[in-house]
């Protein structure tokens, strides 16, 4: 039977939450445990510590901590305050349940907890219409205390009641009269709301879970549930998008056991005919024979480069199986990814409403209206500013002073909340504005030209290219997070004297950022937010100003004045004389930190060096202004002057393998430097460019010693800064993917100036690393491969944890393998950190915000190696070999083939290694009449030219 429940939509909100993946079932199935999704039956005991896929639901501000230790997975209620819901705005579910009408299902499950309290259990839809199958007050047996052989108690919504110390056990049978697609069995215990009188259990109540139990009839209770394991596959990782003709292709072959395969086939994906093979080869280093420590993977290697006929292919290793996913050859593989990766900064734009006409994707969802409708709302941004750093916000009367009320419109929202953040949103302009400026100064701005298509984005400014106008959005925000010199501002902490009187001296500073003043959760809209509806007690709260958010605003409005000026006289020269009054105002206040800590969970902020901001800030303004001020003050960074590091300390990194990001910014301007090294003395363009090169060197030597060819190390962190975890971790960091693009792009201006074709290769390797050639076999990018990521943590592409809201389109980004496992959804999966190879340390789903997180840096990165790639490149010379069926050698298919075959088989000729290998068309070790009478099956069908 079912009921309807009368009640609104569970406010779908999160932990946010890390995840990993650690095994991969194979190129053609999902990488999730689909095995306990089917709703035929699962069982949790939690004896091994795994809890996924269920979820814990907390509606800001109620707050719980979880963990499976002891065999049981533990609820630690923190805070249950509810804000309208009650009881459900505290709750544990399990999505993705398919129940068939007509069989009989039973549940079972057992909970304790530490105080007297009660609990709401329910087996229904996730939709809107909020249909119940199975409820505690239904059909309950003798086993459930209170409601001892009542078949059915109407539409009474009774919670059941726990007593301190014993165990509550659920043992019920229930019949659905129709399919339930997509459900969620779910257990609430909120605080006193709407649907409750009072609190489900006080705060600092444990509840304890064991024996979850939902299964049929037919198939009954299964055993435990525990993450796939000890299977080894052996499949080729490749670029799920395709290879360039003119490019090296290439493939690695892995497996969790040593490989003894020799040979591969490169098969065309129509025909489904080999026609192309060649031999596997091992890797030079030192992890050949053993599992390569980052992947824990052994491997062996594709290469394909040498064949260049346009089609749609797969490897296989003996020309029958399909054993990788299907990629392209072509001229232009990368067409279109350019657009959709910087139309993300579109859908971010903060203060006016989407248009789905400049959307260029719809993704998953049925169409771009479902991104545009509500993604955004144009109420104007108005934020009280914070007299001194804190966690918490204090709405008194002091703290909401009219003066203290700006308006602050534009810009780009951070992705998992609604904060503007000055420097990542200045670091993320400075990248975009840096693609532009590498083609201006090259001559090839015209690839960014509205009439190109390549950028898709309002036409506010008709003579201004296209990606300008996306900026300019940004650049208006920096500009409006200027304090003001009027303003009656005193710094009451963050490093400022506590009786500072000459309160103007802040004045031309940026303030840090604007976020909201509780915890943004997913799926949640914007609007829900500005009208009050989530809390009375939220506002919109400006942070103060800091020497860091000044300095990157210096420098984006110096790079950015240059740019400008060709197309808008005017705002180039405000833009020029705001950098120089930002610039100045820093050096009034070089100390000015934010705290290292979270503030208001929006990650962390702090950053105690600003030397390698006033830097990039000097570099910049150099360039543009051209005066001597500047270039000295660069000149006195000996730090950072004219050389690249390939060691990030500072900001939120530790021993990190990188050059720059928007912690560590000092690279940013030598960047910009080699674009304008005109402007050099011979020694310093000499020291620049001898550095560029060592560095970029330096990148290929860490692609040659890992098996996925990855610019790329890991650190060892000794205690993470402003991340929530238990110590430190050795591996890969928080924003993976994101530094091994930024290392591309270095090894990238390193081919611009050289030409020497191992860079141009080295920024290809990482490229295919992020689209696929991984030991996930996963592209990293959304819509972008056949087998890539869907759930990238976001508050508003939210469709997996709610169906009200859309799935993100193409071209997102995610951050990636993070092995700091520091996290509650990680925790759940069972994962222990320091145990898990650090390609390995992710999952897919919008709650592993440590490892699937997007943001506006990662996808201004991918922008840039994005547009590199689409300028194409010249055939380096190469030669066709190994085609099937070409035993004459000549690199033709022919009727010469089938004479070479024919005296060969008459033993008039003998045939070299190439030749017999060509001529082994079945692939079974041995050349005859078989393999002739394919060949002239080959030959009539005409398939094959060269």
């Amino acid at each position: 039977m079912r009921k309807r429940m009368f009640r609104k939509r569970l406010g779908a909100t999160v932990i946010s939450a890390a995840m990993l993946m650690t095994a991969v079932s194979g190129p053609l199935t999902s990488v999730q445990a689909e095995e306990v999704r089917s709703g035929i039956g699962f069982t949790y005991d939690f004896e091994n510590n795994v809890s996924a896929p269920w979820r814990i639901y907390q509606e800001t501000p109620a707050e719980v901590r979880t963990d499976t230790t002891g065999g049981t997975f533990n609820i630690e209620i923190l805070d249950n305050t509810s804000t309208k819901e009650g009881m459900y705005d505290l709750g544990w579910a399990y999505r993705g349940i398919t129940l068939k009408a007509g069989v009989q299902y039973h549940v079972h499950a057992e909970i304790t907890a530490d105080n007297d309290g009660s609990i709401f259990t329910r087996i229904g839809r996730t939709d809107g219409d909020g249909i119940d199958f199975w409820h505690n007050n239904m059909g309950a047996t003798d086993s459930a205390e209170g409601y001892e052989g009542v078949e059915s108690i109407g539409e009474s919504w009774g919670l059941l009641s726990v007593t301190s110390g014993e165990t509550l056990i659920i043992d019920a049978v229930f019949t659905p009269d129709e399919l339930m697609k997509k459900g969620e069995w779910a257990f609430y215990f909120g605080g006193k709301g709407e649907y409750n009188a009072t609190d489900c259990f006080p705060n600092g109540t444990t509840l304890h879970f064991d024996n979850i139990m939902l299964y049929d009839e037919e198939s009954g209770p299964r055993d435990p549930y525990s993450p796939k394991s000890g299977q080894s596959t052996t499949q080729f990782a490749v670029n799920q998008v395709g290879y360039n003709f003119y490019s090296t292709k290439r493939a690695v072959l892995y497996s969790d056991l040593p490989i003894s395969e020799d040979d591969f086939f490169l098969v065309d994906a129509q025909t489904l005919r080999p026609i192309y093979r060649s031999q596997l080869w091992d890797s030079d280093t030192s992890f050949t024979g053993t599992p390569d420590p980052q992947s824990g993977k052994f491997v062996k290697y594709a290469d394909f480069t040498k064949f260049d006929r346009e089609g749609q292919y797969f490897l296989s290793l003996n020309g029958k199986t399909r054993d990788s996913y299907t990629f392209t050859i072509e001229g232009g593989p990368y067409e279109g990814m350019l657009r959709d990766a910087v139309n993300f900064f579109y859908q971010h734009r903060s203060g006016e409403f989407i248009d789905q006409y400049y959307i260029t994707s719809t993704g998953e969802n049925i169409s771009k209206y479902d991104l545009a409708e509500q993604s955004f709302d144009d109420t104007p941004d108005m934020g009280y500013i914070q007299q001194e750093w804190s966690k918490s916000y204090s709405s008194s009367s002091s703290d909401e002073d009219e003066y203290l009320l700006r308006q602050v419109d534009g810009g780009w929202y951070e992705t998992e909340s609604n904060a503007k953040s000055v420097i990542k949103g200045a670091s993320a302009a400075w990248m975009l504005m840096n693609l532009y400026e590498r083609a201006y100064m090259r001559g090839e701005e015209w690839r960014y030209d509205s009439s190109n298509y390549e950028i898709v984005t309002p036409e506010e400014y008709d003579y201004t290219p296209d990606i300008l106008n996306e900026v300019r959005h940004e650049l208006d925000f920096l500009l409006s997070m200027r304090v003001p010199e009027e303003l009656k501002y005193e710094l009451k902490s963050n490093g400022a004297p506590e009786t500072e009187n000459d309160t103007k001296k802040y004045g031309n500073m940026l303030f840090h950022q604007i976020q909201n003043s509780i915890y943004t959760p997913l799926a949640v809209h914007t609007y829900e937010y500005t009208n009050g509806a989530i809390s009375k007690d939220m506002k919109r709260i400006i942070k103060p100003p800091t020497t860091a958010a000044t300095l990157a605003g210096a420098a984006v409005f110096a790079q950015a004045a240059r740019l400008f000026r060709a197309y808008d006289l005017s705002y180039a020269d405000n833009l020029q004389e705001a950098a120089v009054l930002a610039y100045n105002a820093a050096k009034e206040n070089p100390e000015l930190y934010a705290p290292d800590e979270d503030v208001v969970r929006t990650g962390p902020t702090g950053d105690m060096n600003t030397a390698d901001d006033f830097y990039w800030a000097a570099c910049e303004l150099f360039i543009t202004t051209g005066e001597a001020e500047y270039l000295n003050d660069l000149e006195n960074s000996e730090e950072y002057a004219f050389k690249f590091s390939t060691v990030l300390n500072g900001g939120q990194n530790c021993n990190t393998v990188s050059s720059f990001n928007c912690g560590n910014t000092a690279g940013y301007g030598n960047l910009s430097l080699i674009l304008h090294d005109y402007m050099l003395n011979g020694k310093q363009e000499t020291d620049l460019k001898t550095s560029l090169r060592s560095t970029a060197d330096a990148y290929l030597k860490y692609e040659e010693e890992n098996a996925f060819s990855v610019p790329y190390a890991g650190t060892k962190v000794e205690d993470p800064i402003g991340m929530p975890g238990d110590g430190g971790y050795s591996g890969y960091e928080n924003g993976s993917n994101g530094i091994i693009l930024n290392n591309a792009i270095l090894i990238a201006y390193a081919y611009d100036q050289t030409g020497i074709y191992q860079y141009l290769e080295g920024a290809s390797a990482a490229l295919n690393y992020i689209l696929g050639c991984n030991p996930l076999n996963i592209s990293y990018v959304t819509g972008t491969g056949t087998n890539a990521v869907k759930n990238p943590t976001h508050h508003f592409w939210a469709h997996e944890i709610d169906a009200e809201f859309p799935s993100a389109p193409d071209g997102v980004l995610v951050s990636g393998p993070n092995s700091a496992l520091n996290d509650p959804y990680v925790k759940a999966l069972g994962m222990e950190k320091g145990k898990i190879p650090p390609q390995l340390c992710y999952t897919d789903d919008i709650e592993a915000w440590s490892v699937n997180s997007c943001s506006l840096t990662l996808n201004a990165s991918l922008a840039w190696i994005e547009a590199f790639f689409s300028e194409g490149y010249e055939p380096y010379g190469h030669e066709v070999k190994d085609v099937i069926g070409d035993v004459s050698g000549d690199h033709y298919l022919g009727i010469a083939d089938a004479i070479v075959l024919s005296k060969y088989l008459t033993g008039i000729v003998r045939l070299r290694v190439d030749q017999f290998n060509a001529a082994d068309l079945n692939n079974d070790g041995q050349v005859n009449a078989i393999d002739l009478t394919l060949l002239k099956q080959m030959l009539i069908a005409d398939m094959y030219y060269y």
